[in-house]
């Protein structure tokens, strides 16, 4: 098989590439002496050295900016600018393709079907072709890896919810309105509040919405018969959510009450605190609630309201969790702590932190925890530490593929980051140019839906999307003519 090099400056053929004289040049000299494969950008910034399939990468002077940072590594390429490059890590059957930034930082990889591959950018490095023994070459496109980008709304998109029958999105808006969407970005249904929208929710079997507003109402919103029913508090409504049978409704207000609601809005409970109430949330079996207070306390109330266990914290509490299986709670905390308890109230762990950890979640089969501010922490349940995932600003979401492998982080960068749950970042999603306020996965796991600041939704297609659509396409077979006129012999 043919080796790639590079595209011509046209993008219409491949050519081999060559590099200038002078002090990159023996630069490249003196690496290639201590039996490296030296791979050498075009525009002559960096250099990359592959030795027993390990890689660094260095500056044009010769310093390494990233030393040993992929393995198994037997062939690399750059970009026309050098902004870019790629390596190919053989697996089996197939090779690893993986695209990193002039950093030293993984953007996002794919695999390829072969077990011989070779891979290079397109002149403006948006396209990468591929070459394999399976007999196909391939372009594959990367540059949008948004599948769409809905209507810029006026104001910043607090948060996005997915119902996948009908394909319908919900977004909750600054602008005070809670809105509709179909898959094309096209508006079916609005909803006004008096103030800004914080939230809005699909119901488990999508047939209503749930809202909730700083204009102290939480609204029971049945689109399909265009019937608004409102729930009312005495302050700002800072959380709403649906039972996870949908037969019931838990509200939370500044005016220090939970309330349960049944969904034709009859008022079961009234849960008084003795602070504020910041968020309240239902357990996995909807027989327990949880809530946070700003009295630093997380309390644990039965469905009829009493109260079973209230556990006190020294600072504001950012956030509370159950694992999936109901056992366990989650608390972070401005102490820079995060907090494992059992569901009778007993605290089990203490996880540090050398800052404030905002998020704590469990991964799906609790296996697992996550939490951090600017850096993300891979725990496992008993404790130990397994990774972290390093971040250039503060987190603002953190969540966790259906699969349980991967996991989803947004940015007050204005950046979404997928990941492994062994650590390994996957992609780096970057149109967005203000803070993210929500990232969530649809419920196959295939696309990711972000919100930001900017007034901008998007919907990104994950890799595995990508490569699943790419190689379910057919390969287009050349016609006689066509093989005539590109010179294609057998």
């Amino acid at each position: 098989m043919t080796s790639l090099d590079s595209f011509s400056t046209d993008g219409m053929k491949i050519i081999r590439s060559t590099i200038n004289t002078g002090a990159y040049s023996s630069m490249v000299r003196k690496l290639k002496q201590d039996n490296n494969i030296v791979i050498f950008s075009p525009a002559e910034n960096l250099l990359l050295t592959i030795q027993n399939g390990n890689c660094t990468l260095f500056d044009k002077e010769g310093s390494a900016l990233k030393d040993t940072f992929s393995s198994g590594v037997i062939n690399a390429a750059f970009s026309v600018d050098g902004l870019l490059f790629l390596t190919i890590t053989p697996d089996s059957n197939s090779a690893h393709i993986t695209v990193w930034d002039d950093h030293g930082d993984s953007l996002y990889s794919f695999r390829c079907k072969g077990t011989e591959v070779s891979a290079v950018f397109s002149p403006d490095g948006k396209s990468i072709l591929t070459a394999s023994n399976d007999f196909t070459a391939k372009l594959w496109d990367f540059s949008q890896p948004f599948l769409h980008r809905f209507p810029r709304q006026s104001q910043a998109v607090n948060t996005i919810d997915y119902f996948p029958e009908g394909d319908r999105y919900v977004t909750a808006s600054f602008d005070s309105t809670a809105r509709i969407w179909d898959a094309s970005g096209k508006l079916i249904d609005s909803l006004k509040h008096g103030s800004v929208v914080t939230s809005a929710l699909f119901s488990p079997d999508g047939l209503r919405i749930i809202t909730a507003s700083r204009d102290s109402t939480a609204r029971i919103w049945d689109p399909k018969e265009s019937h608004v029913i409102v729930l009312k508090h005495k302050g700002e409504v800072t959380n709403a959510s649906f039972s996870h049978k949908g037969d019931l409704i838990l509200t939370s207000s500044l005016d220090s009450l939970a309330r349960l609601w049944k969904v034709d809005g009859q008022l079961v409970h009234s849960f008084h605190l003795k602070g504020d109430v910041l968020w309240s949330g239902f357990s996995p079996d909807d027989t327990h609630i949880l809530t946070i207070s700003s009295d630093s306390a997380v309390t644990v109330l039965d469905i009829q309201g009493n109260v079973l266990h209230v556990m006190k914290h020294k600072n504001k509490i950012y956030s509370a969790s159950f694992s999936h299986d109901g056992q366990y709670l989650l608390t972070s905390c401005a102490d820079s702590t995060v907090r494992k308890y059992s569901a009778a109230g007993e605290l089990l762990l203490t996880l540090h932190h050398n800052e404030k950890p905002k998020q704590a979640i469990f991964t799906q089969d609790d296996h697992n925890i996550l939490t951090g501010g600017k850096l993300i922490k891979i725990w496992a349940a008993d404790g130990t530490i397994i990774d972290s995932l390093p971040h250039t600003a503060n987190v603002s979401t953190v969540s966790v593929a259906p699969d349980g492998h991967h996991i989803l982080t947004t940015c007050y960068d204005g950046r979404a980051y997928l990941w492994t749950i062994n650590g390994e970042l996957v992609a780096t999603y970057r149109k967005h140019t203000a803070k993210i306020n929500d990232g969530v996965f649809t419920p196959d796991g295939s696309h990711i839906l972000t919100a930001s600041d900017d007034g901008y939704i998007y919907r990104w297609r994950t890799p595995w999307a990508i490569y699943s659509g790419l190689t379910s396409n057919p390969i287009y077979q050349l016609s006689e003519k066509e093989k005539e006129e590109f010179g294609v012999v057998r």
